[in-house]
């Protein structure tokens, strides 16, 4: 009866299934105990036997997979830093043009480029904007690393790295050659600083 309950089913995909590599988590088979002493989740047996004590007190049938994911105790969290894991090391796409453009903004308002890459105000804000950006596929963008704060901040010394008024310690040791291109097409050429803002204001009412 509990095998045949799609909610149980459920729940032991959002265990122990990871559907973007289409394999079973490392370990979900494994319940014997570590050499410290620790037990690992295991799917046939301690999951079933804290199912078979939950169904003596809810209806199993009719609970939702998120409150049933709570009840099966805390031991079972031990996926969720995984998922965590796997998540944080997945690649980012390599950067567009335009989300250059919308850095670079940024980037030459600042006398010292280096106080930026400092700013966490400034670098959340521009993280937040580039992630509102459609410039990837959605599957890219829901990754929880996609352009984050420090992501930012690292394309930050890297146009530090092209730009002559940083010191070589202060910036990254190199950076792509995309991003000395965009840099160099618009470092210390006022108009063409002009042409940078219209179309951040472009992309910026677009999205």
């Amino acid at each position: 009866e509990l095998v045949r309950n799609p909610k149980i089913a459920e729940l032991c995909m959002k265990l122990y299934f990871i559907p973007e590599k289409k394999e079973n988590k490392k370990n979900s088979d494994n319940h014997r105990k570590t050499k410290d002493g620790k037990t690992h989740p295991g799917v046939l047996t301690r999951l079933y036997k804290i199912i078979l004590k939950l169904s003596k007190i809810y209806d199993l049938w009719d609970i939702d997979v998120k409150d049933l994911k709570q009840l099966v105790g805390k031991e079972f969290k031990i996926w969720d830093q995984e998922l965590k894991v796997i998540e944080n090391t997945k690649k980012n796409p390599n950067w567009t043009r335009n989300e250059r453009i919308i850095l670079l903004k940024y980037y030459f308002e600042e006398e010292d480029p280096i106080d930026l890459s400092t700013n966490k105000e400034k670098i959340k804000k521009i993280s937040n904007i580039l992630k509102s950006m459609k410039e990837h596929p959605l599957e890219k963008r829901n990754q929880s690393n996609f352009r984050s704060a420090e992501g930012v901040r690292r394309k930050i010394l890297n146009f530090c790295f092209t730009d002559p008024r940083v010191k070589d310690e202060d910036s990254l040791e190199h950076g792509a050659k995309d991003d000395e291109k965009t840099f160099l097409e618009f470092y210390d050429k006022p108009n063409k600083i002009l042409e940078l803002n219209s179309i951040y204001s472009l992309l910026i009412k677009n999205e």
